[in-house]
């Protein structure tokens, strides 16, 4: 066929061991397997008995065996793969499973017990793995003294080991745990230290913050976690951070302090208030809706505005000079708006049927120092349409400093009717400096409460 070849051979003995080893019974709850040894004429002379477990290998779903029978096996190669085993074992490599001794006898006995991992002649009956089959021989070593000679029994039956007991650790396992023991409690105690430094990192950044708000004394320890308070720290201005929310045990006492010296907090505090841009208009400076603005620097803007249901064929008709604002841990629960002008009077009563608004506060008079601040949006009597809605005056209760006006509304379309209070403050800045700031206990504005400035 080519090339040199060279191949080593063991004379043996035949017909000495003639039976293959048998079961006796099933294997035990441990793993352990009892077996019959075959018998041995007693004219035979022989030295020693080896028992031989082999482990089957799986290939392509089939156990195989190492030989194709047990007198194809080297002993002395055997017993060099056992020292190297041993020695794999002590330094806590991985060990394959190969054929292994599992005892030496001088005379043979009748039965023996397989995977009792007790030391029999030299060598150790080792516990069996659960789930592995295995088949085992019996070797004899003749006692010849030319040469060295072998009988060997044919091969078991396979057996599986069903153990089912947890297995002991082994000196390999043993190695394993001494160095995963050690890694695993350095990476817990950096994880610990990292947990730390994570903690006062977020502690000490909070009693910044904490610290470079002034009146922080005042505001309220608790992290923000209701919708409104979350909206209000994500849209926060420079003049809303220098005016924490104020606890509500302490508004009158804070409501005192501006009052006074004439209001003159009152009146820092309005001008504290910073008028620069600080979000988008641009629905406001549309071409379409700038005649709908009083003022040119009194816009409505982007992210807050009222969007009035859009009329087909008519551009800018979603638009309306007002925007929401939010209430006490309430979204939406005000809205303000400008003093209408006569292009707008359908848009503020469209505004106040589709909001759904019960109640108008208006904080001004018609004309203040000359100057128009509002026109009149309702009717002084009777009945006046505005764009969709038909108001209709009801009641007139004139006070000292307000006016509360009771109207009906109709809207083109539907039958039904809704009554909206007005509120009109003559003299706010006189009125403020007496109102006594009580909250009532059932909030009486469901829907959105409209202020006109």
């Amino acid at each position: 066929a080519g090339g040199l070849q060279h191949r080593v051979t063991a004379k043996t003995a035949p017909d000495v061991l003639r039976t293959k080893p048998a079961f006796i019974g099933k294997t035990n709850l441990d793993g352990m397997i009892t077996v019959q040894l075959p018998d041995v004429p007693a004219n035979e002379n022989i030295k020693g008995y080896y028992i031989i477990i082999v482990p089957l290998k799986k290939s392509r779903g089939k156990f195989i065996k190492p030989w194709e029978s047990p007198d194809e096996m080297e002993l002395d190669e055997l017993l060099k793969e056992i020292s190297r085993k041993r020695r794999s074992i002590r330094y806590g490599r991985e060990v394959e499973l190969k054929p292994y001794i599992a005892a030496h006898f001088d005379v043979l006995p009748t039965e023996f017990t397989l995977g009792d991992d007790k030391h029999y002649g030299g060598f150790t009956n080792k516990q069996l793995q659960s789930g592995q089959e295995y088949v085992f021989f019996v070797l004899a070593v003749m006692d010849h003294a030319e040469s060295k000679m072998y009988a060997t029994s044919p091969y078991s039956d396979p057996v599986v080991s069903m153990d089912l007991d947890p297995q002991p650790i082994t000196d390999e396992e043993e190695g394993l745990i001494w160095v995963v023991g050690p890694v695993l409690a350095v990476v817990f105690i950096i994880c610990i230290v990292i947990a730390i430094l994570l903690y006062k990192r977020k502690r000490a950044e909070s009693e910044s913050r904490k610290s470079s708000l002034p009146n922080s004394k005042e505001v309220p320890s608790h992290h923000p976690t209701y919708p409104v308070e979350l909206r209000r720290l994500n849209f926060q201005t420079p003049g809303m951070a220098s005016h924490p929310p104020i606890p509500i045990l302490e508004l009158a006492d804070h409501i005192e302090r501006l009052k006074a010296n004439d209001n003159l907090k009152f009146s820092q505090e309005y001008e504290s208030i910073d008028p620069g841009q600080q979000f988008t208009w641009e629905h406001s400076n549309l071409e379409v809706n700038k005649p709908k603005n009083r003022y040119a620097n009194v816009i409505a803007y982007d992210h807050s505005r009222v969007l009035l249901s859009a009329i087909e064929g008519i551009p800018g008709s979603d638009y309306v000079n007002a925007n929401y604002i939010d209430g006490y841990r309430k979204q939406n629960a005000y809205i303000a708006t400008q003093g209408s002008l006569p292009e707008t009077f359908g848009d503020f009563w469209r505004m106040i049927w589709e909001q759904r608004s019960a109640t108008v506060v208006m904080m001004t008079k018609l004309e203040e120092r000359s100057r128009v601040k509002c026109d009149q949006y309702w009717p002084s009597r009777g009945t006046e349409t505005h764009g969709l809605v038909q108001v209709t005056l009801l009641d007139t209760v004139e006070l000292a400093t307000y006016c509360v006006r009771t109207f009906a509304l109709y809207k083109n379309g539907s039958s039904e009717k809704r009554e909206v209070r007005q509120f009109q403050h003559k003299e706010f800045a006189a009125v403020a400096a007496h109102i006594r700031w009580t909250l009532p206990q059932h909030h009486p504005f469901p829907v959105p409460l409209i202020l006109t400035f």
